[in-house]
């Protein structure tokens, strides 16, 4: 699996207990911090509470800053640890080209196309799913839903099917 799962984050998901679970995750990647699927769970789970934040949540101001202040650590750590990685280059890409307001602080000029750019990035290193998301945008229905065959296998070796934002990529990418 590309994303970190254990019984705990399991159980808060289920409970939709987003707060806690991503509090849970940023405590065990602190100590863990190159484990690179923990880091990719720390980071989504952080976008997604921002995403969904007015439709599946209710997050208040205090709460926001302080995702939005993990995000932005967890972004930083990408930048320098995980940058060369097709896995991170292309989940940050599409948090950036989804969330773009969340990454308005980091260093970057056009963060719009930064995400834009690891997407590319990370489809010219060979990635499945960077491929499917650079594709996706200039194919017709058929060309698509080949795409998403040929992705199909991949997806489900990489998210569960029984966590909640893993659910959420197995629907955007192979519309499951």
């Amino acid at each position: 699996m590309l994303l970190y799962c254990d019984n705990n984050t399991k159980e808060y998901e289920k409970k939709e207990n987003w707060k806690e679970c991503i509090e849970y995750l940023y405590d065990k990647w602190k100590p863990n911090c190159y484990d690179k699927s923990l880091f990719l769970k720390t980071a989504i789970n952080t976008w997604y509470a921002l995403i969904m934040d007015g439709c599946l949540f209710n997050l208040t101001k205090d709460e926001k800053e302080r995702l939005n202040i993990i995000l932005l650590e967890l972004f930083d750590f990408f930048e320098v640890s995980f940058r060369d990685d097709s896995d991170c280059q292309w989940m940050f890409g599409y948090m950036i080209e989804i969330g773009t307001y969340f990454f308005l602080s980091s260093k970057y000029n056009n963060i719009k196309d930064e995400g834009k750019n690891l997407i590319n990035e990370s489809y010219t290193n060979g990635n499945l799913i960077a491929e499917y998301l650079v594709k996706n945008e200039k194919c017709n229905k058929k060309e698509l839903l080949c795409l998403r065959k040929k992705i199909k296998k991949f997806v489900y070796e990489c998210f569960s099917k029984d966590e909640e934002v893993d659910k959420y990529f197995i629907e955007i990418l192979i519309g499951e």
